[in-house]
This record gives structure tokens, C-alpha cells and sequence, in this order.
């Protein structure tokens, strides 16, 4: 009992200098703000302590001890609870202080009063504290009668009767290094002392919703049964799911998961132990870890790599208790030192990189173990169902690709895989480009396979469905079994049974992969249209690049004279930049001008460009992913940064701008100034169509090589599973072959059936979508979910939005009466014409050549356009040319060329909004007779195809010319003059907005 009245304090929030040792924040600075090494903090706590003295209270104490007998102690409390025990209002509690010899007492001992102070004035007091009234001998609770409340007054003398101690981490300035000293002291008198502490765990709440991400990816697992070896490769993974039956039969376990998480305790089997995953997440509860419980030889031959940890987590050998707890960065174990007493000391089991050999020694089953959650990221990166499931996605994919660096020969799959995830990684973000890809073809052009392949989804789901309750029935019967024999015959037989599954699904599957395949084709025939288009564009860019590697000493000599030193310099800055241009990089050294900061910032996203689309280009190209393919691959790729930023309109716009005023001003003096800008600006169209046409055959060529990689993997699986199905058939199985049967493995193949259908329905489901945007004009049907019932819902949605935005239009689409003409004037004869080749492939001499090797005129359609102006959703239905000042050719025929990258071109939506688009590369061919002026021939699709192919829009950038291959009709062409007129007739389709719609449009 503290007995004054006010209780004195001497109080430190904080310490300063003076009341602190030199040595102490010195001490304090050499700590880490990260939590990946903890002998530091050991160190400290064991040379400074833990916590100071931050409180004195000072008083004094009345006390008196009284004893009881067990059974009488446990009756008054059965009698009168705790409160009336200890409450100081009790009135009935006096009796009970008495001496169990006296009348009604319960007491076996009565200890005397103390006075912690030795306060002379209470000897004089001590008669006071009896109740003689009550035959109450001297007790310490006479004190709190009403009667004598004014007793303790009479004391006066103070002690110190309490102090608090608060933990060093107060006196730590640094906010991270204090978190984590707290961090590393909770953990280590965790390990010490267990729940006993009271840790207060604090919450924590993962970032994302790993599971819920990851949830069409990480099916249960389909059996129980104990086998020699088991390996788990999954995106995500519960450990609670990780159950055996005869654990004590499994050698060897290799868990490998982008996210393994883990909430109450577990058994894991295996004499040797490995997980291998990028986050780890161990759910603490707010005095308690979970127990990850290992067998004798798994705790000490355990291997833990991770990159990320969150939670702690209590690793302990099941039989005999010895533990670990493992945190973010730090393991921590208790070791006995003198005696009994023990000391936490630090033991680092685990590290970010894991040995490249520990991934290895999967043989033909690594490019589909590591494959399967490798796979699943693609699906989500490629068809995101959210901005979290992508970044979850992407961040496993640049783990993947980290860990993986220091694969070399000895290791082609590894390296296979390891380009798959950087190809991944750098080509999806930067083919997209934030914009709608259009199909070539139609929403009719694809409607019959889809809905053929829609049929066999259908029939694979039902399959698979029947197939899964089988195998989940076969799971609950599963039992503990009694000697080796026994679980041999049971994993025969299941092992039997999940490959014959394995074979009906994959029946199934060859359904839906087959239609999945018609459609590739028709991309296939896309890209090799686009292929010959950007092989032409790319020749034709290297003609110019060297003409304007040419025309830059030209240049310098020309102005030489007009101009002082200092400006020269400028000049050749500009020359050479412009030179080296498409030269990968190499003209960036000549930039020194803070005027070219433009021509700069061009010239470095033209550079990571051309190398993404050289490396898609080269790596499509192999027959086979070889293993030096795939260490050139890795090599080029891992040097572009994770997004290529493709130069955009704006920036081409600027680089002309930049050329023009840099040279603009000595036109007037130096006629050949004229000629190098209208080389320069020839150069940056032909460059800008080369790199918008070939990144739309990129996207291409990477979408046709992740199929051809998912098709490896299905064969890699067919090979094992005949494999598995010649041991399973044998009589009775040796113990060599039962170690070569993994029924986690069977289980992983099984799996993979759905999830290879799942990634060619999001595709297809994805293609779908862009067409019947575009047809339409509707929103985009969001994929939220990669489940079969889920993607079978997207359909019903696509045609849902398709039935509102047809509700939606203000008036039906119609064929407008009259022509769009879009006429080019003054056109020079020398920029039209164009042969096609490069001039290594001509045998002409220099002067006639260049009037061969422009190609053609560029020019664009600005979507506000006044002809055109109340319509939207505009449409090209068919073109017609016509070029005045030709006198005759030799066919009497004239043939026109107009193309267009189609990256981007744009339409106006329903509420008169600018939409961008991109699509492959387009090309209109035109051949007309030069008297009558009759069409003899276009390359456009004829009335009944006109529906399968897609129809541009006129609001973009075009390039005509007059094509002069070996067979033109424009042979032998004659010109009245150097310069030519062109009309082009755009016959459209479109929406149009009334003058009464408009006026509501913009008052809304």
C-alpha cells in the first residue's frame, strides 16, 4: 500500500548529451536502418543493456504479509470472487485478516506491519492500526475505515518505492534505425522466452491481395500420398496446403512459389527442405508466431531463400523443440552458454539469391515447373485484371529474371526461361503503348471459331469439373499406411489414375487449341504481311540514313564560309547527330548543344526501340529458343529498361523543328541548306513509319512466340507422362522407380492443362474485345478474373456492350453520298517515284538514283477536318486516286501507292472524344486507265469479303507515291513536268451528328 498522499517523480523522456555517455549515441550511429543483420543490435544489447531507469517515484510503503492454507485461500474466493479479495472497499474482508485460531478467522500466519521508510512516527502509530471493537488484531486494512482515513497523515518521511524502465530505442533520433532496434528486440526475447513475453506482434496487412490475385492459379493439390521427392512450383501457396500422409517417407521437398504465405502452424516433410520464393508472409498473431514444424535432418539441412519477408515466423524441430525464428533478414536461435543460461545469438539461414544449382537438376521438368507460374504471371501482365494484379505480376517476373542472371550454358532451359521473363518483361508495356490494337480482321472474320472454340471450353470445363471431384474423391480416401508396400501399391494406383485423367484433359484441350490455332493463323498471315512491309520501310531508311550521312559534310562545306567557327561547330553537332541517327545510338556523342536537347531525346528512344524490336525480331527468327539464342537475347534485353518508351508524334515534330531552325536561317545564303532539311525531314518520316509499323509486327512476333514456348512445354509434358505411364504399368514398382514418381509433379501437369486454356481464352476473349471496340465503339469488357466461369462471363458482357453502344448511336451508320477529297498539290516528281529497292540492289548511276530513292510523300489528315466535321465513327469503305501532269507510261495504265503505319490513327467516339488506335500496317493499291480514268484494279477486298477486314479510319499518317517495280504499269511513265497534282476520294461510312445534336453536345 503506498501510503502518501502525493508520490514524487524524477521523470527522463529523453536523454540529452550531458546525462548520456560519449560512447552511447556513437554506439547508437553504428546500428543499421534494415533489418538484415541483427549481430550488431546483440552486440549492443549485451554491452549496453536494453533499457535505462526513465522514471523515480518516490513514497512509501505500508505492507503486511498473510498466509493462508490452500483450500481456505480457494474458498474465499469460490465465496466472495476476486473483487472482494482485492477491492480496498470490501467491507466483509476484515474477518478474514484475523488468525484461523481466532473466532471466524481464516489466517494461518499474520505477518507484523512494516513501513518501507522506518518512519520514526509510526512506532508510535502501530496500536491504531488494531480493531478492538471487531477483535481485530493489527492489521494493515484498518487503514482504509472511514473512521480512520486521516491515520497514514501522520507519516511524513519519503523513499524511493518505484521506478519504470523504458527501452533504449526512445533515445535513437534516427526514426528507421529505431524501428528496426525495436524490430530486432521484440524478435529476440521472442525467441528467448516465447509467448511468455507478451510480444504485441503488431498487425500487419499485406500489401496486396496475393491470394485473391493469384486465385485461378493455385488449384488445390490432387493427392496425399507420401512419395520420395515432392515439387511444388505455384505463383502462390498457402503452407497449411502442403499436407502428406507418411511424411516420414519423403526424402527430398522443393517448394518454389512467387508468394508463399502462412497463418497457423504446419508440418512440412522431407529430410531435405528448400523453399525458394520472392515474398514470404508470415500471419503473427499479436502474442504468437506460427510454427513451421521440420523433422530432425529437414530442420538442419533446411534451405530458405526469399527476397522479401513480412511477420515472423517460428521454425522448430518437431520432436525435440529446438527452434529458430525467422524474420525479415535475420534468423535468430538460443544457445546454452555457462551453464543454464542461454544467449540469443544471430545465425543467418537465408538469403535473396538462391544457387542457380538448387534450380537446376529438373531436367526436361524445369522449362514447365519453373514454366507453370511463369505462365500464370504472363496471363495477368499480358490481360491485367487490375493495376494490383499487374504490379503483383511484374514484380515476380523481375525477380524471376534476377535470380536467374548467372545461368550459363550448362543450363538451357534455365536460360530459356529466364528470356521468356525478360521478353515478358520488356516487350509487353512497350508494345502497347497505352492504346487500342486493332484486329486486320473483323469481329466476323473471327465470330465462327470463337464460337466453335466457346463450344469446346465449354466441353473441356465439364471435363474438367468431373475429373476434379474425381480426383478430390480419390484425395478423401487417402490414408495413413501401414508399412512401404502398401503405399506403393496406393501410389501406383493413384499415379495411374491422375494420368489417365491427364490424357482425357488433354484431349480436350487439343479441341480448343486447335480452333485457338485458326485464329493464329490469320495473325500469322497479318504478320507476314507487316513483315515484308517493315522489311521494305527498313530498306528504304538505311537509303536515306546514308544519304544523309552524305549530305552532312556537304553541308559543313557549304555554310563554312557564311558562318564563324563557333557556329560551325554547331553545325557539325547537327550533321553528325542527324547522320548517325538510326546508327544505335552512336550520334548522341555529338550532342553538346543545349539547343538539340530534342534531336537527343529522339535519338535515345530511337535507340531502345530498334533494339527491342531487333531482339523480338532475332529471337522469332530462331528456328529453336538455342542456348546461344537465348544468351544473346538475355544480353540485349536485360539492357533496356523495363518500359521502352517509343518516340511519340510530338517528338518526331520537334526533331524537324529543331533540324529547321538550326539551318533555316542560312537557306538564303547557302542554296544546298534547302536540300539537307528536305533530306533531314524525309529521313525522320521514313524512320517514324519503319519504327510504327515494326513495333506493331513485334507485338506480333511476341505474341506468336509465347505460343510456340506454350506448345514446347506441352510436349516436355507428353514426354513425361508416357515416361511416368511405362513405371505406373510395371507389376510392381521398384523402390528406385517409386523415387522417380512425383504425384505433386502429376498434379502440377494436370494443372497446367487449364491454365494453357485459360492463357489462349483471355487471348482470344482479349482480340475479340479490341475488334468489337472498334466496330462498335463500346467500352472494353474487363477481364476480372482468369477462372473458366469467369472468362465464359466476358462473352456474355461483349455482347451485352455491343446490344447498348448499337442502342447508344444517334443515327445509323451510312454510306456518305459524296466523296472526302483530300487533294496534294505541287507534288515533286522526283519524291513519288519508287522502285522498292535498296541501292545496293540498283545498277544505275548516282544522279539518275536519286530520283529513284525518295519513295514517296507524306502527309497527314487532322481529325478536324471540315468536310467531315459532324461525323463520327467514319470508316473507309474504298479509295480512288487520280494524278494530273502524267503524259503517258508504257501500259497506258498508272498505278498509285498509298500506305499508312496505322500507329496511331484515330476516330471520334459517341461523345465526339478523340480515340486513338493502333493496327498493322495498311497499304491501298490503286491502278486507273490514264484516258478513260477507269479503276482497272485495287487491292481492296471485293463486296462479299469487305465484311472480314477491318476499315481504317482516314485520320492519320499517309504516304503516297508511284511504285516502279520491274512489272509497275508505271514503266516508262513520262511527266509534262517536275511536279504532279494527286486527288485521293475517301468513299466513307459514318455517324452523323445533326446541328441540333451537336448544339445539345456542347451545351452538355
Amino acid at each position: 500500500m503506498r501510503v502518501t498522499k502525493i508520490a514524487v517523480k524524477a521523470a527522463y523522456d529523453s536523454l540529452g548529451p550531458e546525462l548520456m555517455k560519449e560512447e552511447l549515441p556513437a554506439a547508437f550511429g553504428r546500428l543499421s536502418k534494415v533489418a538484415v543483420d541483427a549481430a550488431p543490435f546483440l552486440e549492443f544489447f549485451g554491452k549496453y543493456g536494453t533499457h535505462f531507469v526513465s522514471e523515480i517515484e518516490v513514497g512509501d510503503s505500508l505492507y503486511q504479509v498473510f498466509v493462508y492454507d490452500e483450500d481456505q485461500l480457494r474458498g474465499i474466493e469460490k465465496r466472495y470472487g476476486k473483487n472482494h479479495i482485492t477491492d480496498l472497499e470490501a467491507v466483509s474482508f476484515q474477518q478474514y485478516t484475523e488468525r484461523k485460531s481466532a473466532s471466524g478467522g481464516h489466517s494461518r500466519y499474520v505477518g507484523t506491519l512494516n513501513l518501507a521508510s522506518n518512519d520514526p512516527a509510526f512506532e508510535g502509530m502501530r496500536s491504531q492500526f488494531r480493531d478492538d471493537a471487531n477483535w481485530i488484531e493489527c492489521s494493515i486494512f484498518v487503514a482504509i475505515q472511514k473512521e480512520k482515513e486521516g491515520l497514514l497523515a501522520q507519516l511524513c518521511t519519503v523513499i524511493p518505492i518505484g521506478c519504470l524502465l523504458t527501452n533504449l530505442s526512445v533515445l535513437i533520433e534516427d526514426e528507421a534505425r529505431r524501428e528496426v532496434y525495436s524490430y530486432v528486440f521484440r524478435n529476440a526475447l521472442y525467441q528467448k522466452y516465447g509467448a511468455n513475453i507478451n510480444p504485441a506482434f503488431p498487425p500487419f496487412t499485406p500489401p496486396y491481395d496475393y491470394a485473391g490475385i493469384y486465385e485461378a492459379f493455385r488449384p488445390p493439390f490432387v493427392s496425399t500420398i507420401s512419395t520420395a521427392k515432392i515439387g511444388i512450383y505455384q505463383v502462390h501457396l498457402h503452407l497449411e496446403e502442403v499436407v502428406t500422409l507418411n511424411p516420414d517417407n519423403v526424402k527430398k521437398t522443393f517448394i518454389f512459389s512467387d508468394v508463399i504465405e502462412v497463418q497457423k502452424d504446419v508440418e512440412l516433410p522431407g529430410e531435405d527442405l528448400t523453399i525458394i520464393c520472392r515474398k514470404f508472409i508470415s500471419h503473427t498473431q499479436k502474442t504468437r508466431a506460427p510454427v513451421i514444424r521440420l523433422s530432425e535432418d529437414g530442420y538442419e539441412s533446411f534451405k530458405f531463400y526469399c527476397q522479401e519477408f513480412d511477420g515472423v515466423a517460428e521454425v522448430r524441430k518437431a520432436k525435440t523443440g529446438e527452434h529458430k525464428l525467422i524474420s525479415r533478414g535475420q534468423a535468430l536461435k538460443t544457445v546454452t552458454t555457462g551453464g543454464e543460461e542461454t544467449t540469443v545469438i544471430f545465425e543467418m539461414s537465408h538469403t535473396v539469391d538462391p544457387p542457380i544449382s538448387l534450380l537446376r537438376g529438373g531436367g526436361d521438368k524445369t522449362l514447365y515447373t519453373l514454366g507453370f507460374p511463369l505462365h500464370s504471371a504472363e496471363c495477368i501482365i499480358n490481360y491485367p485484371a487490375s493495376p494490383d494484379a499487374l504490379a503483383v505480376a511484374t514484380l515476380f517476373v523481375k525477380w524471376l529474371v534476377d535470380m536467374l542472371r548467372s545461368a550459363t550454358e550448362e543450363d538451357p532451359d534455365l536460360l530459356s526461361i529466364r528470356a521468356q521473363a525478360l521478353l515478358l518483361l520488356k516487350s509487353t508495356k512497350s508494345l502497347a503503348g497505352g492504346v487500342l490494337t486493332v484486329p486486320y480482321l473483323t469481329y466476323d472474320a473471327y465470330k465462327p471459331t470463337i464460337d466453335a472454340m466457346m463450344a469446346a471450353v465449354d466441353a473441356f470445363d465439364e471435363k474438367l469439373q468431373a475429373t476434379t471431384q474425381l480426383i478430390q474423391i480419390r484425395k478423401s480416401q487417402e490414408i495413413q499406411y501401414k508399412n512401404l508396400d502398401e503405399l506403393n501399391r496406393n501410389l501406383q494406383s493413384m499415379g495411374r489414375f491422375l494420368i489417365e485423367q491427364n490424357r482425357a484433359l488433354a484431349e480436350k484441350e487439343k479441341d480448343v487449341v486447335n480452333y485457338h490455332d485458326q485464329v493464329d493463323q490469320k495473325q500469322q498471315a497479318m504478320l507476314k504481311d507487316g513483315e515484308k512491309k517493315v522489311d521494305d520501310l527498313k530498306k528504304k531508311l538505311e537509303v536515306q540514313q546514308k544519304v544523309m550521312d552524305e549530305a552532312g559534310p556537304k553541308l559543313e562545306a557549304a555554310v563554312s564560309a557564311y558562318i564563324t567557327e563557333q557556329e560551325l561547330q554547331a553545325f557539325i553537332q547537327l550533321a553528325g547527330a542527324v547522320g548517325s541517327l538510326f546508327a544505335g545510338g552512336a550520334g548522341i556523342a555529338f550532342i553538346r548543344a543545349s539547343e538539340l536537347e530534342g534531336i537527343e531525346r529522339l535519338m535515345k528512344k530511337i535507340d531502345a526501340a530498334m533494339k527491342l524490336i531487333d531482339g523480338i525480331s532475332k529471337l522469332y527468327s530462331a528456328v529453336d529458343l538455342t542456348v546461344q539464342t537465348a544468351i544473346a537475347a538475355s544480353n540485349a534485353l536485360s539492357k533496356l529498361p523495363d518500359e521502352t518508351d517509343f518516340p511519340s508524334a510530338l517528338e518526331w515534330t520537334e526533331f524537324d523543328a529543331e533540324v529547321y531552325a538550326a539551318v533555316g536561317p542560312i537557306t538564303s545564303k547557302v542554296p544546298y541548306a534547302n536540300t539537307y532539311l528536305k533530306e533531314a525531314k524525309i529521313l525522320s518520316a521514313r524512320g517514324r513509319a519503319y519504327i510504327d509499323a515494326a513495333s506493331q509486327v513485334s507485338r506480333l512476333q511476341y505474341e506468336m512466340m509465347l505460343n510456340g514456348w506454350q506448345k514446347e512445354v506441352s510436349k516436355r509434358q507428353s514426354e513425361r507422362l508416357k515416361d511416368l505411364g511405362n513405371i505406373l504399368s510395371q507389376p510392381d514398382l521398384t523402390a528406385l522407380d517409386a523415387e522417380r514418381i512425383d504425384l505433386f509433379e502429376l498434379g502440377s501437369i494436370y494443372q497446367s492443362h487449364a491454365q494453357r486454356l485459360i492463357l489462349k481464352l483471355v487471348k482470344t476473349l482479349a482480340l475479340q474485345d479490341s475488334a468489337l471496340q472498334y466496330y462498335y465503339l463500346q467500352p472494353p469488357s474487363p477481364i476480372r478474373s482468369y477462372d473458366l466461369p469467369s472468362l465464359k462471363e466476358v462473352v456474355v458482357s461483349q455482347a451485352e456492350n455491343s446490344i447498348s453502344a448499337l442502342e447508344s448511336f444517334p443515327s445509323k451508320p451510312s454510306d456518305l453520298k459524296e466523296a472526302f477529297v483530300w487533294p496534294l498539290r505541287g507534288l515533286k516528281v522526283s519524291q513519288l517515284l519508287d522502285d522498292g529497292k535498296s541501292p545496293s540492289d540498283r545498277r544505275i548511276g548516282r544522279d539518275e538514283y536519286a530520283n529513284y530513292s525518295k519513295g514517296g510523300h507524306d502527309f497527314e489528315i487532322p481529325l478536324e477536318v471540315e468536310d467531315i466535321f459532324n461525323y463520327v465513327r467514319v470508316r473507309i469503305r474504298e479509295i480512288e486516286m487520280e494524278i494530273t501532269g502524267i503524259k503517258s507510261t508504257n501500259s497506258g495504265k498508272v498505278a498509285l501507292r498509298l500506305e499508312t503505319s496505322a500507329h496511331p490513327f484515330y476516330d471520334r467516339g459517341l461523345d465526339r472524344e478523340e480515340i486513338a488506335f493502333n493496327a498493322i500496317c495498311q497499304e491501298f493499291e490503286y491502278v486507273y486507265n490514264l484516258k478513260t480514268k477507269e479503276c482497272t484494279y485495287t487491292n481492296r477486298p471485293s463486296g462479299e469479303f469487305a465484311q472480314y477486314f477491318m476499315k481504317m479510319t482516314p485520320f492519320t499518317r499517309w504516304r503516297v507515291s508511284l511504285p516502279m517495280g520491274p512489272h509497275s504499269e508505271n514503266l516508262g511513265i513520262e511527266f509534262y513536268g517536275d511536279q504532279v497534282d494527286i486527288a485521293l476520294r475517301f468513299h466513307l461510312e459514318a455517324i452523323r451528328f445533326s446541328p441540333r445534336e451537336l448544339t445539345a453536345l456542347k451545351l452538355s
